[in-house]
């Protein structure tokens, strides 16, 4: 029994960890249809806001059930996005920041600034590389976002 679940506990790691290289890995421009294949058996959310689309499907992270967004130019090319919690809960956010802040300390290294307005902790890591990287915290949501210059 301890053997199984070791071996349950290291697959979900693996599988967790593949999900967030897999989103990382997603090239920039990479057109709607080609997203859909991605995540081939994922369900999506679809939204127009003015001339942009944003795309929404789940996956885990470290166990974590997350939303993973995309975000779409009026040509239907990835241009931005973002892994935050699903449901606005507080719990959700006390377990999915700390993992969202050491994912973008590992890939981008150390913030430009940390900020806090109005029950809102907004950290930055500026422009790297023609990125813009984000990671918001309120009460009861929060998201890492990555846009492209």
């Amino acid at each position: 029994m301890k053997l199984f679940l070791m071996f349950f506990i290291a697959t979900q790691l693996l599988f967790s960890q593949s999900s967030v290289d897999k989103f990382f890995a997603i090239e920039w421009g990479i057109d709607k249809l080609s997203l859909y294949d991605l995540y081939e058996n994922a369900s999506f959310e679809e939204e127009k806001v003015m001339s942009y689309s944003s795309i929404t499907t789940q996956d885990t992270l470290n166990g974590e059930l997350v939303k993973y967004l995309f975000l779409l130019n009026s040509d239907d090319k990835l241009i931005g996005k973002a892994l935050g919690n699903i449901s606005e809960s507080e719990k959700e956010v006390e377990i999915l920041f700390p993992i969202l802040k050491m994912i973008a300390v590992n890939k981008y290294g150390e913030p430009k600034s940390e900020n806090e307005m109005m029950g809102m902790l907004m950290i930055n890591w500026g422009n790297i590389n023609g990125l813009n990287v984000l990671l918001n915290r309120m009460k009861t949501k929060c998201m890492l976002m990555i846009l492209k210059k």
